[in-house]
């Protein structure tokens, strides 16, 4: 759970920063020249890349030889993975449907950026609140609350036609959302 609920905090922590820095540097960029940007990002990664596996596992003094690669070709492993891109796919399907319920709202883009940016800062706050949670009352406790809570909030989500709700609701399901995922 400790680490479940670090992972959920760095997650939402960058998205939140994210979500605010693009409206506020970026507005002035178009489609393309945000996709160059990306590209650089990417192109950097590359080259940092080299570094992390080798010098990483050599500083542990760990070797992948072997039979080691066929422990990370697992079925498990690769279930993970899987796990993984259907976590990704649903975050990413969530936040494309909580912004087009803003649209219909007749939110601004500047006031969906604010909120989505707010309401990744509310889900650091959920993802950190696991960590206490789950000593303090189990995984199916602040699961079910998740599942219950995250319902109504989009519920009301779903009927939030001003700023003020559509902002309430949105930190409501942030918060949540951590409670519920794999």
């Amino acid at each position: 759970e400790r680490g479940y609920g670090l992972f959920m905090t760095l997650q939402f922590g960058l998205s939140g920063i994210a979500l605010w820095a693009l409206p506020t540097f970026y507005s002035e960029l178009n489609v393309e020249e945000l996709y160059r940007g990306f590209a650089v990002l990417n192109l950097l990664a590359l080259v940092l890349v080299s570094n992390l596996p080798a010098t990483a596992a050599e500083a542990e003094g760990v070797s992948l030889r072997g039979n080691e690669w066929r422990l990370i070709l697992t079925v498990s492993a690769i279930a993970g993975l899987v796990a993984l891109c259907a976590f990704e796919a649903s975050n990413t399907a969530s936040s494309a449907y909580l912004e087009r319920i803003a649209v219909y709202a007749g939110l601004s883009d500047a006031e969906i950026g604010l909120v989505f940016g707010l309401g990744s800062l509310t889900g650091v706050v959920g993802a950190i609140s696991i960590l206490w949670l789950g000593q303090r009352l189990g995984a199916l406790t602040p699961i079910l609350m998740g599942i219950v809570v995250g319902a109504v909030s989009l519920y009301g989500l779903m009927h939030a036609e001003t700023f003020q709700p559509f902002l309430i609701w949105t930190c409501i399901h942030s918060f949540t959302w951590a409670f519920t995922l794999p």
